[in-house]
């Protein structure tokens, strides 16, 4: 399909409808999050990240010392 013929099926127009028509009716889905229950997730992502930082900084490291000794 080309790029024309997807722009006449989509627009912002009919999305904004869409979106108007489910907010009268109640049926937009409600998806909320509040800070509190956010911050557990942050704390899981800020350690997960640290740790995938310790393992790559450990590799790179082996990685380098063995290049050090010639053991490719």
């Amino acid at each position: 399909m080309g790029e024309d013929a997807a722009r006449s099926l989509k627009s912002d127009k009919i999305d904004a409808r869409t979106i108007a028509d489910w907010l009268r009716v109640n049926l937009f889905p409600a998806c909320f999050v509040t800070p509190v229950e956010l911050e557990g997730l942050r704390r899981q992502m800020r350690f997960r990240r640290q740790v995938v930082q310790e393992t790559v900084r450990f590799k790179n490291k082996t990685a380098g010392l063995l290049m050090e000794v010639g053991a490719e």
